[in-house]
């Protein structure tokens, strides 16, 4: 007989008995369930199971959420910009970290989050302190988690920080608003100062959000109360006189003098009836084009403490900064973002003063502007200014400002790109792209600086505004 052709059946089983390879992030299974546990990235693995059910669990990790606390830096026209931009101790970098690899095989794997995350920023680089008003007395050392600080050019800058609501030394009688200042350390060497305004708490996140500004903010809080006449007088000393009225008059805040004087003579005169700012009047002393720049140390070159500086003059002001030998490009920067603005191009200008009957006023005009964009009018009104030599000065500042095309640039860097110290706020610095329409290599002034630390990243992020009117 013949035989008959026989066929064997082959059966296919999904069970797989080998090894197999897990990514974290990528998990298989064959013969039991997974769990898999979020630990510190957003996004959840992608599961393959066939005979077992599997169990996909995210905790309750804390997210950092991007806050509106501080004032934004606005394309503003004047030098004077916001006390901080939007904050990004909420930003979360991961383009540059490894995932482990875990190797499983028959058994179940289970991924559960540390105990606590690292704190943010080398503690042997960078320490927070906390301290009674008045430097009276250093208290602790915050336990920060995500936080930042900034220098802003002619005004306070900015501190925020997240501290976990639990923590063994978040009560009251240490985190006391109004009457603590904040104070950052980079090695051994203060680096910031200034007080601390506010506190968030959420009972649901498990943390409280400290904001701070920095000592100049003080002077923003008080008030000129009496009149003050100054007559033939350098600017920059009328600016100390104001600080060291308030002082004597109203409360210390343990602020020294360290101001140079620029040369130019002004006559100014305050009224106690107008209850002016303390803060302001100094910021409308720098508002001139033959003024001067101010900070309150510390800075980032500068570790002492509330003094009172003024840059010495040349050509003219007594601008902060010098030309630093330092290019920032596509190689150095994490980003840099652009902005080129004429929305506010001006460069014929009126400036008014105040006065009942003939208020001063003051034409000012760029020829080369008119010639590129042709007239664009405007008229600025100075209202707390009665002298003429101030209306003019102004009115010149703002046509300097306003001339050309505002150019303003954001650059990101990460810490390893940034010498400490290299160049600070008022620096002026190399801006250099090859690419496309940004084909340019120009020179830019720093008007704010940023670090920003997040528990995922134990290093900063330096974050700097940049502008084109240098001159």
């Amino acid at each position: 007989m013949k035989k008959k052709n026989s066929k064997r059946e082959v059966y296919r089983h999904s069970r797989v008995r080998a090894a197999t390879l897990v990514v974290v992030g990528i998990a298989s299974e064959t013969d039991s369930s997974i769990a898999l546990v979020r630990k510190k990235v957003e996004l959840l693995g992608i599961s393959t199971e066939t005979d077992a059910s599997q169990l996909i669990a995210r905790t309750g990790f804390n997210r950092v959420n991007e806050t509106d606390s501080s004032i934004a830096v606005t394309k503003s026209k004047r030098r004077t910009l916001g006390i901080a931009s939007e904050t990004d101790s909420s930003r979360i970098i991961t383009s540059k970290k490894l995932l482990g690899v875990n190797l499983e095989s028959d058994t179940a794997l289970t991924i559960v989050p540390s105990t606590a995350a690292p704190a943010p920023g080398n503690p042997a680089i960078w320490r927070v302190e906390l301290w009674g008003l008045n430097g009276a007395a250093k208290l602790i050392n915050v336990p920060v988690q995500s936080w930042m600080f900034n220098y802003v050019l002619n005004a306070p800058g900015a501190f925020e920080a997240d501290v976990q609501l639990t923590h063994a030394l978040a009560f009251e009688s240490n985190f006391a608003a109004g009457a603590r200042e904040i104070r950052v350390y980079r090695g051994t060497n203060l680096v910031w100062g200034g007080y601390l305004w506010a506190i968030q708490a959420s009972a649901i996140e498990y943390k409280m959000r400290l904001r701070a500004e920095g000592y100049f903010s003080r002077l923003r809080r008080r008030i000129i109360a009496q009149d003050l006449i100054k007559y033939d007088k350098d600017q920059a000393d009328i600016a100390w006189d104001l600080i060291q009225y308030s002082q004597t008059t109203h409360g210390t805040f343990n602020i020294t003098d360290g101001h140079i004087d620029t040369g130019i003579i002004i006559d100014h005169v305050y009224c106690a009836t107008d209850l002016g700012e303390v803060g302001s009047a100094i910021e409308e002393l720098s508002q001139m084009d033959d003024s001067f720049d101010f900070w309150i140390t510390p800075t980032i070159i500068d570790g002492t403490n509330k003094v009172f500086k003024t840059p010495t003059p040349s050509g003219g002001a007594a601008r902060r900064g010098s030309v630093k030998a330092v290019t920032i490009n596509q190689d150095n920067a994490l980003s840099a973002d652009y902005e080129i603005d004429a929305s506010d191009l001006a460069n014929r200008l009126w400036g008014i003063g105040n006065g009942d009957c003939n208020p001063p006023s003051f034409e000012a005009f760029g020829a080369a502007s008119i010639t590129t964009y042709g007239e664009l009018h405007d008229v600025e009104q100075f209202d707390d200014l009665d002298h003429l030599p101030s209306v003019k000065a102004h009115t010149r500042e703002e046509l300097r400002l306003r001339k050309s095309p505002r150019r303003q640039v954001t650059v990101r860097l990460e810490e390893r790109d940034y010498t400490w110290g290299s160049f600070d706020v008022g620096d002026i610095v190399t801006l250099a792209s090859n690419r496309g329409f940004l084909n340019d290599s120009r020179q830019m002034r720093v008007i704010r600086i940023q670090i920003n630390f997040d528990p995922e990243n134990r290093i900063g992020f330096y974050e700097m505004d940049l502008d084109s009117v240098i001159a």
